[in-house]
């Protein structure tokens, strides 16, 4: 019985259905249209995802004869980290083996093992939660798998909600293939609280093994359910140009208002005013990119564009006549020169990006993707192989505030810039250099072992952690092995390409509680010239209390001196001195005594001007 049930589970699985919402067109505007019905396509839950930040009232689709649409529900951001929450949708077409291995927009860490692997990956973004505390969305991009990595093809400009808020995103199909009537669709969702986060907070369909509360684990992704497209495709609207946007000072970029037939993005298919048409940088389905004979589009001068009848949308309507042309007015940009310096001489590629946009704009979610650096006596480099890595990037000023903020990968991903990013300020269209030296890292891996001493420490210790520039601080801290003596000690493997100088600080946990060391941070460096460093024995917030009971009894010759206490490791100096206020000088030194629990004493001979004693609790490595 048992196994005839799940064969009928998985048929209908493979199968695909239509779906709980029927087919409509609904508002996309933030607000739960009545067509949406009560019953999501796809709930289901684990114990795994947080009470806080979920997707328990399920996900919704539906389509009709121009669109796929998606709604859900989810909470705001309940971090209050000022950080921008990710949403990501997976979509399948037509159940197909080839498709995604990993997430889009950064988040390399997440892991796509679905059996029909997603050929899109629409990421949406909301607010940061800061001032005005909003969660609503700001941009929602469609990226698509081509061959091994994610592009973004365009941004979904048709979408509205966010945290606390029905959302809603509409996906036009001409822009996804234009897939039939009867297709299905493997679908899947999952959140993620910020970029900087290695793994997904929750999903669906449930998966007891991806999500992690606070997103800090990296994961694989597996699950996904199947809609079947309800509403065939039909068209008959005149397509026409949604506006016009500089490129760079050769290129302009013509968008459109619906999918287009790239076939017929001919050369005599455009009349230019005022400029050469030399041809075609891309075509996709609602964009062309087209080049001009130098100079180009000057600051200031009016330019236009004619497109003839003969371009169609992919229904093959013709142009609208009342749509067919545009103008604009020349940008003007400011060649800023990107240096950077690989002082340990380890990358051969060096990549640069920034807070500005496909088209040489400010843009604070950095999508303007990454470029290639030159160390080979082109694109601004002065002398090859000499491991300064160069590239000239026209860039549109932006009269100065915000600074743009840059900084430098290598080829496998590696963020390379140390502390903040560097900024620069571009207030007009003279050019400038901006230039970054990447730290010196080591060349062979090294073991790093850290021990503090809690012995002193009169509170609670359940445990103790270790955190730094190395565990990225408190977002990956490491336990470490009680020694049972007072001292916890850790082992981190530090591997080849490491930062030199590293910071750290010890944690003491109490239950959920963390105690930080006070203290400023610890520094240390590496030398890759020796396999282990040791950096000793630490003492936690550097504190090592006083002993207690000094006394001072005359003694045949010279003076008796007896103190207690009960610490390990450690060592006594004792001091005499005919000066109460000067007594801690190397001239006083009377003694070391070693270290050990309980009565201590130290008999000196001294002069009899000496009437003063002081006993210090020491370390010495």
């Amino acid at each position: 019985m048992n196994r005839a049930i799940l064969v009928c589970v998985l048929a209908l699985l493979v199968a695909g259905y239509a779906g709980a919402v029927p087919s409509f067109t609904p508002v996309v505007d933030g607000i739960k249209d009545v067509g949406w019905g009560s019953v999501p396509d796809h709930s289901t839950t684990t114990l795994r995802e947080p009470v806080t930040f979920n997707l328990d009232s399920g996900f919704y689709v539906t389509d009709d004869s121009e669109f796929i649409y998606f709604g859900f529900w989810a909470d705001n951001d309940p971090w209050t980290d000022a950080m921008n929450p990710h949403i990501h949708i997976l979509m399948d077409i037509g159940s197909t083996a080839d498709g995604g291995t990993f997430a889009a927009w950064g988040a390399n860490n997440v892991l796509y093992a679905h059996a029909f692997k997603p050929e899109y990956d629409i990421v949406t973004q909301w607010g940061d939660g800061a001032a005005p505390y909003t969660n609503d969305i700001q941009f929602t991009g469609l990226n698509r798998w081509v061959t091994g990595s994610w592009n973004q093809i365009m941004e979904l400009t048709i979408d509205d909600g966010g945290g606390s808020q029905w959302t809603e995103i509409a996906v036009r199909k001409a822009d996804i293939g234009s897939p039939a009537n009867g297709v299905v669709l493997n679908l899947s969702m999952w959140l993620r609280p910020a970029w900087n986060k290695a793994g997904g907070n929750c999903c669906l369909p449930a998966d007891e093994d991806f999500p992690s509360d606070w997103a800090n684990t990296a994961g694989t992704f597996d699950q996904q359910f199947a809609y079947t497209l309800q509403a065939a495709i039909s068209d008959t609207d005149p397509p026409g140009i949604d506006h016009v946007h500089q490129i760079d000072r050769t290129g302009i970029e013509i968008v459109f208002d619906e999918p287009m037939d790239t076939t017929t993005f001919l050369a005599g298919n455009f009349t230019p005013t005022g400029w050469t048409f030399t041809g075609f940088r891309y075509k996709t389905s609602n964009t062309v990119g087209i080049s001009a004979a130098p100079p180009g589009f000057q600051m200031g001068t009016v330019y236009s564009v004619v497109l003839s009848s003969a371009i169609e949308d992919v229904a093959g309507n013709s142009m609208d006549p009342a749509d067919d042309s545009t103008s604009w007015t020349g940008v003007g940009y400011a060649d800023v020169t990107f240096l950077c310096i690989d002082a340990s001489a380890t990358h051969d590629t060096i990549l640069f990006k920034g807070s500005f946009n496909f088209y040489h704009e400010y843009d604070a979610f950095w999508s303007g993707g990454s470029h290639l650096m030159y160390d080979d006596g082109t694109h601004g480099d002065v002398a090859t192989g000499d491991h300064t890595f160069t590239r000239i990037w026209p860039m549109v000023p932006n009269g100065g505030t915000p600074n743009f903020e840059w900084g430098v990968r290598d080829e496998f991903d590696n963020w390379l810039v140390i502390g903040p990013n560097p900024s620069f300020s571009l207030p007009d269209t003279n050019d400038i250099t901006v230039s970054y030296t990447i730290p010196d890292v080591t060349h062979n891996p090294v073991d790093v072992t850290f021990t503090v001493d809690m012995q002193f420490i009169p509170a609670t210790i359940d445990s103790m952690m270790l955190a730094g520039s190395f565990t990225d601080w408190g977002t990956n801290p490491v336990t470490m092995t009680n020694n049972l003596d007072g001292t916890y000690s850790r082992t981190v493997n530090f591997p080849a390409g490491s930062q030199r100088t590293h910071y750290f600080k010890f944690i003491r946990m109490e239950g959920g509680n963390q105690d930080w060391e006070g203290i400023s941070d610890r520094e240390f460096d590496l030398d890759d010239s020796q396999p282990t460093l040791n950096l000793g024995l630490l003492f936690f917030n550097n504190w090592i209390p006083a002993p207690y009971d000094v006394t001072a009894y005359p003694a045949t010759g010279g003076v008796d001196i007896r103190w207690n206490d009960n610490y390990q490791r450690v060592e006594f100096e004792v001091y005499g001195s005919s000066n109460l206020y000067s007594i801690i000088e190397p001239i006083n030194l009377l003694g070391i005594v070693p270290a050990g629990t309980g009565n201590h004493f130290l008999d000196t001979d001294v002069t009899a001007t000496s009437k003063f004693y002081q006993v210090r609790t020491v370390y010495t490595p």
